[in-house]
């Protein structure tokens, strides 16, 4: 799992996102961002059932993940982002779950002990932050 989001991070910073939307177009009804989007929600999804203090698997494959969607909405080339509908529709569905799972662990840290609250809030939130709002 970790390999292949890796490889789809590797893959964003040699195309535009138009050219990765493609990439499975010719094989599958949807797109590359379809996929993209298909498995940051089943990622974070796991991170909602399995709310640790411990990093996972899970923590890892969200971060790539999150560095994929910024190299695909922050391109290299400036020339402006253009997504296909498709893949706004894609970025929106998500951005609607992390909503969720933020508000999830955000209400589950209430009720954990001060130190670990402070350790699950301050862990890459900054890099999420930003993240998430180029999602948005």
């Amino acid at each position: 799992m970790l390999d292949g989001c890796r490889a789809l991070l590797a893959i964003t910073t040699v195309t535009t996102p138009l050219v990765f939307d493609q990439l499975l177009k010719s094989i599958n009804p949807f797109g590359t961002l379809s996929l993209l989007s298909a498995l940051t929600c089943e990622v974070v999804k796991v991170l909602m059932a399995n709310f640790t203090v411990e990093e996972t698997w899970s923590w890892v494959a969200r971060d790539i993940l999150l560095d994929t969607w910024t190299a695909v909405l922050m391109p290299a080339d400036n020339t402006g982002l253009k997504l296909p509908p498709e893949g706004v529709n894609a970025a929106a569905n998500l951005f609607s779950l992390i909503v969720e799972s933020e508000l999830k662990a955000a209400s589950a840290s209430a009720f954990i002990d001060e130190s670990e609250s402070e350790y699950i809030q301050a862990s890459g939130m900054d890099a999420r932050l930003s993240s998430y709002g180029l999602i948005a």
